[in-house]
Parts: C-alpha cells; structure tokens; sequence
C-alpha cells in the first residue's frame, strides 16, 4: 500500500522490472470519419468531431493547404484532453531514465535517497521547481510557498525554477518570485520553455516567426534571434498572406492568448513555403492549465495541435518532458541525479521531466493532477513521493 507520505516503492520492486509503453491514443487520426471520445476521466462530456484528412485546399492560383475545420477541432481536441488524459498522455517511445541499463525505465530503489526522518527536502542538495501549481496558482500565491522557499535559501539548498510557461521571460518569472518571497531572484536561477526554444532556435538559424506573448519574443531576441512580426489583415485573405509572405528559419509556437486564424493561416504558410529548411518549434506540450477558479483554460499545447494540424508538419517541442533543460541544470551546478529533487504538479510534464534525467520526482497536490491519477501512473509519469504543497515537503 501507499500513502501521500510515502515512497512508491511498488515501481522499484524489482531492479530489472520493464514498465509496458503507453499506448493511448493513435498515431494518426482516422480520416474522414466522426470520432466521439470522452477525453478525460472526469469530463462530464463527450468530444465529437469530423477529422478530414488533410486542411482545405485554397482556391487556385495558390496551391497551398489553409486551417480547416480539423485544424481548429484538434486544437479543441488537445484543450479538452485535460490533466492525465488523451495528447498530454500519448507521449511514448524512448522515455527513459538516463543512465539506466539495459534499457529499464526504473532504478532501484536503494540507489536513491529515501527519506527517513525529518522533511522530505533534507535529503537532496537541489531542489528543482515547477512554478505555476506549486509556488502559485494563477495570480495567486499558493499556501506556504513563499515561506517554504525562503526556509530552503537560508539552509543553503540549491534551488532552480523550472516552468513550462512561456508568456513571461526569465527576467519576469524571477521578478515574481522575488516579489512573491521580498527576496531577489536571479535570472540565472530560472528556465522557461521559452528559454529553451530560443537556445534551439539560435543553434539552427536568426529568424524566426512566433506565435507567443512578450516573453517569448523577448526570449527570442535575448538569444539573437530576429522576430518578424508582420501586419497581419483583420479578415482572412489567402492572397494578402502571401503578399507579405518573408521566409524564416523557424516557427514558434506557444502560449498566445491573442491566438487568432489569421496567426494560424499564416504560420502553417510559412510552414509550407520553407519545407524542411523551416524549423517548427513548440515550447511546451501542456494542452491546458488550471485557473485560480479551477477550470481548465488552453495552453501552448493547443494551439501547436492545430498549427500541425493545418501545416501538415510535426512540432519539435522542447519544454518539459523534454529532460535536456534539467541536464543541463546538473552539469552546470555539478550534482548528481540522486542528489535532486523534482517538484512539480503535472505528471505529464514536470514528473516525466525528472524522470527522465534521473532525478527523484515528488508530486505536489496544488495544481492539475490528483493523487488518484498520480496512484494510477506508470513509467516515467509514476512519482516517487506525494505531498499535499512545497511547504509539507519542506516540513512546514
């Protein structure tokens, strides 16, 4: 049996125990065929839809696909699969933990840390942190948090914030940190998927067209990554797009709360016009986050489902799972992956993430995910210890 306050140890009974790939959702979307699917444990509804093949076709002389109706019911589809459901959960193939042998997802558990007596948090030199659902819920601080960081700085505990939010960058997560604890915080201390996507950009080209808010052209341009930012006509005209059609070296795409389908239009555009010469570039997989009225409200995730919907092209998407941002984190500051401690509240994403660089994970119950969900997880979604908030993990 497990409790809140214990470890999983069912996932570590055997060293060499191989968990099943998930096998969700398909591949490819069936063509032409109306698809009715509850999406979600939870969600009182049904999600129904006509999935065509391809997006409609532009009326001659421009042989290039527009967003159809698919387009736009893909990227209701992913907003409706909420918290442990339907796209967040289809991410399967190589989710492995490093330095694992033989291929098992899972280490034993005796290679870890397991925590004895005191605070969780005693046990790790580094403390990794979500932001949003464990420091607060939308403008909201969350219960504890701000006394919880300031207890783990004064006991000399690394910490470094990990968020998939790519609205604000770096400069002004930290500010808000440092305002939510009235002690600063260093840009430094603080990864965004906005950060990540500018790094991957900037490595492969300097232009770069970005579905986004302030922050992540900010990002773009603080990696030396030009922005084209284009007037864009207020009523969709096909020919006018293509007027003032420039290559670029890369599409980004993520959270944009000005998303319209003259922005969906013209980047599947520029998808098609650069072929694969033109990078697609997600910042984060999270289809939907809770607000601090707890409902459901669309991330990045949804609107990159429709841009691959209407372009035809898969998004490279760089946020969390994706372990390279937290690998980094511990070859810069010499640690070890038993030496750290991911904390987040998304199983998908910030849980995922830890485990798949190594690290120890810790589900924290003041966001998405409940422990229901967290009890029913496999592989790399599994945590390895539940908490109620930051502040139990610290012994608040």
């Amino acid at each position: 049996t497990t409790s809140g306050s214990s470890v999983f140890a069912s996932q570590h009974a055997s060293p060499s125990m191989v968990v099943p790939t998930l096998a969700i959702l398909p591949d490819v979307v069936p063509t032409s065929t109306s698809v009715t699917r509850r999406c979600f444990s939870s969600c009182p509804s049904t999600c129904i839809g006509s999935w065509p093949t391809a997006p409609l076709r532009a009326a001659a002389p421009l042989p290039r696909s527009v967003p159809g109706s698919g387009s736009l019911r893909s990227a209701v589809a992913a907003a409706a699969a909420l918290g442990a459901g339907a796209l967040c959960l289809a991410r399967r193939g190589a989710d492995r933990r490093s330095g694992c042998s033989q291929g098992r997802l899972h280490a034993s558990a005796a290679s870890f840390p397991v925590a004895r007596r005191g605070a969780l948090a005693d046990d790790f030199r580094c403390l990794v942190l979500d932001c949003d659902g464990v420091l607060w819920r939308g403008p909201e601080p969350i219960r504890g948090s701000a006394e919880a960081v300031r207890k783990l700085k004064a006991a000399g505990t690394r910490l470094a914030f990990v968020t998939n939010a790519s609205a604000k960058s770096r400069a002004d997560v930290a500010a808000r940190i440092g305002g939510l604890l009235g002690a600063p915080i260093g840009a430094e201390d603080v990864v965004t998927s906005g950060s990540v996507a500018a790094e991957e950009v900037a490595r492969h080209t300097s232009t770069a067209y970005v579905i986004g808010e302030a922050g992540l052209r900010e990002e773009m341009r603080l990696a030396g990554v030009t922005v084209q930012e284009p007037e864009l006509p207020d009523r969709f005209d096909v020919a006018e797009l293509k007027a003032i059609a420039k290559p670029v070296g890369a599409v980004v795409v993520g959270h944009d709360e000005q998303f319209s389908y003259s922005k969906l239009a013209y980047a599947a555009l520029l998808l098609q016009l650069g072929g694969e010469d033109c990078m697609f570039i997600g910042t984060n997989p999270d289809v939907a986050n809770r607000s601090e009225l707890g409902f459901m409200v669309p991330e990045a995730g949804s609107l990159i489902a429709a841009l691959e919907a209407a372009s035809c092209r898969k998004a490279t998407v760089v946020g969390k799972p994706e372990p390279r941002a937290l690998e980094q984190l511990m070859q810069r500051y010499a640690l070890r992956p038993g030496e750290v401690l991911m904390i987040g509240d998304r199983l998908d994403t910030d849980i995922s993430f830890g485990a798949r660089a190594g690290t120890r994970t810790c589900l924290v119950l003041s966001g998405v995910a409940t422990r229901e969900e967290a009890e029913r997880a496999e592989g790399t979604m599994r945590p390895d210890f539940i908490r109620e908030t930051l502040a139990e993990i610290v012994g608040l």
